[in-house]
């Protein structure tokens, strides 16, 4: 699987820019994706977060208008 990405600048949660300027889009569809992203990131956290695992772990939330439209999660592992 490969990843194309743009450059993007870096920037702490607390910047100005960060901050949405009209809040989030809370809904019911979101409200459900938002709890399936943390249950993704979890149980990732929970599998990798162990002696001997080595590798890469993503996690990508596609939104569109607003709304979280799609989850993916990619682990790959090195062998050591």
């Amino acid at each position: 699987m490969q990843y194309l990405s743009a450059p993007v600048e870096c920037m702490q949660l607390g910047d100005p820019a960060c901050r949405p300027t009209r809040g989030f889009n809370l809904s019911q569809v979101n409200d459900q994706k938002l709890v399936k992203l943390h249950s993704v990131v979890d149980g990732l956290l929970r599998k990798m977060l162990v002696r001997g695992f080595h590798g890469e772990v993503m996690v990508k939330f596609i939104v569109h208008d607003g709304t979280i439209e799609l989850i993916e999660e990619c682990v790959r592992r090195k062998h050591r």
